[in-house]
């Protein structure tokens, strides 16, 4: 049996509904729902009903609560004195990254920490969009991450590095160039290309959009240099943030701060690990690199 299935059962119990569960998991309902299933099947008994609307422990699920809770209490001491010692002996921080975070850091930010503590490495794993990186970090795939705000797993610790607005790039002979600030009443109808789905900032956008009964037609690019093309050849509004503006290689287009929509990040790290004295370090230096616009 997978001892996942433990903290999956026991945040079922607490929100007596599957999606507020999921959601403390970072697991889709469905995910949750046919893992509940197999657990049910594995066990050969029926854990839960609804009762008017509200999810409820049948007399089985009652008796499983009561032996799992004991269960999961060894496990999460488990968890800490396995992390201490992994801790105590490694020089070593995996960090994960959305994409574009480092870049608007800095790309020498994680370089001059290392050669600023010479007993301590950061080794960044890789950079994902969005939510893939915010899975990974949920799975422990990483010690620390830098994740675009706002942050959906409650089971993070979180540290806002940086508050900031959304961007717009606009070719310089599109009237909206002449602008300080950008709505969205200003993109109804517009053609508005941005990175995909897998962005927050993009679903964001879209969310708001429909919120507020504006819709533009909004198509996709496969990374920024895509969108930043087609505002440069006329055929776009393009969705991009402070750094990339700040880079652009053409004078030909030109960045507008669109307020009603923020844009930051935050480092996170999972709530169960046990801080060791590199990783207060870390934490102590990013925080020195914390930026805010709004």
């Amino acid at each position: 049996m997978d001892t996942k299935v433990f903290a999956y059962f026991a945040a079922v119990e607490k929100h007596r509904n599957f999606s507020r569960a999921a959601q403390e998991l970072y697991l889709s309902p469905q995910g949750l729902n046919a893992a509940m299933k197999r657990l049910e099947g594995e066990l050969g008994v029926s854990l839960f009903e609804v009762r008017r609307g509200a999810v409820e422990l049948t007399e089985h699920g009652e008796c499983f609560s009561r032996h799992i809770s004991l269960v999961n209490e060894q496990l999460a001491c488990m968890r800490e004195e396995l992390n201490a010692i992994s801790a105590r002996d490694s020089n070593s921080i995996r960090l994960g990254c959305a994409l574009g975070v480092l870049g608007y850091l800095g790309e020498g930010v994680i370089a001059s920490f290392n050669e600023r503590h010479d007993d301590v490495r950061v080794v960044v794993e890789e950079e994902l969009p969005d939510y893939s990186c915010e899975r990974n970090m949920a799975e422990g795939k990483y010690d620390f991450a830098l994740i675009t705000n706002p942050v959906e797993c409650l089971g993070f610790a979180t540290d806002s590095l940086c508050e900031d607005y959304q961007f717009c790039w606009v070719n310089r002979d599109d009237e909206l160039a002449s602008h300080d600030e950008l709505t969205l009443a200003d993109l109804a109808g517009r053609t508005i290309v941005t990175v995909g789905e897998g962005y927050k900032g993009t679903s964001r956008f879209l969310e708001l959009c429909s919120q507020f009964g504006v819709f533009p037609r909004v198509v996709y690019a496969s990374e920024m240099m895509g969108v930043y093309e087609s505002v440069r050849t006329g055929k776009a509004v393009g969705l991009t943030c402070r750094n990339h503006v700040e880079r652009a290689p053409s004078s030909s287009v030109v960045g507008i701060p669109l307020k009603c929509l923020s844009w930051g990040f935050s480092i996170c790290y999972r709530r169960d690990r046990v801080l060791s004295y590199s990783d207060h370090l870390f934490l102590a230096y990013m925080r020195e690199c914390r930026r805010t616009y709004v």
